[in-house]
């Protein structure tokens, strides 16, 4: 689980990172998915392979993956701590609260693709704000080798509509600048034919 880290791995980059045989990492992440402790990322318009244009793996479990990324690193700071917040060094504040840089936002996404999951929540307010009625749609997400180019992609066989979704942690109270949104709406995804798309900023 520590090997997968905050942006994922393939299967091959784990087998590397741990050393372990490639047998025995696609057994293991096999069973941590059918646990709902790890779930895949599949690149929507490409074919399915394992290297870093392929599937990736990330840790589904929010409180696995906060103990992994955070908590784990600080273990000695933590047992030493005797002088209140633990994470003073590491936290910003901003006028919403602390978040941890680097990590807030990839939580936030994670914590999106736990909320689209739940298929039995089609009558909440952010199913609602995404025009999603009923089951039958597909979680993905788009990249260009290693680098991931759009957060999260629902397509909905029904009414054959892709929904690009950009998921935005901010720290300032303030709205998000038109340039942000520029550079969102210059990233390409091949809609799948037939299909219409629509942006979404969480």
């Amino acid at each position: 689980l520590r090997a997968l880290g905050q942006n994922g791995r393939t299967l091959s980059n784990i087998a590397r990172e741990t050393g372990l045989p490639l047998s025995t990492i696609s057994e293991t992440i096999n069973k941590l998915i059918e646990y709902k402790i790890v779930f895949e990322k599949t690149p929507f318009g490409k074919v399915k392979k394992e290297n870093a244009s392929g599937i990736k793996f990330f840790m589904k479990d929010l409180y696995l993956n906060f103990y992994f990324q955070i908590l784990e690193p600080l273990e000695k700071v933590i047992q030493q701590n005797r002088n209140g917040l633990l994470f003073a060094n590491a936290c910003v504040k901003s006028k919403k609260g602390y978040y941890l840089p680097n990590f807030s936002g990839k939580a936030f996404e994670l914590l999106i693709m736990s909320v689209l999951d739940d298929i039995s929540n089609l009558s909440s307010k952010f199913f609602k704000k995404l025009a999603i009625q009923e089951a039958g749609y597909t979680v993905g997400t788009f990249w260009i080798e290693k680098k991931i180019g759009i957060d999260l992609i629902i397509e909905h066989q029904a009414d054959r509509e892709s929904r690009i979704i950009e998921c935005k942690w901010i720290t300032d109270g303030s709205t998000i600048s038109k340039s942000t949104i520029d550079s969102l709406l210059e990233k390409k995804y091949p809609i799948p034919s037939h299909f219409e798309y629509s942006y979404y900023l969480v």
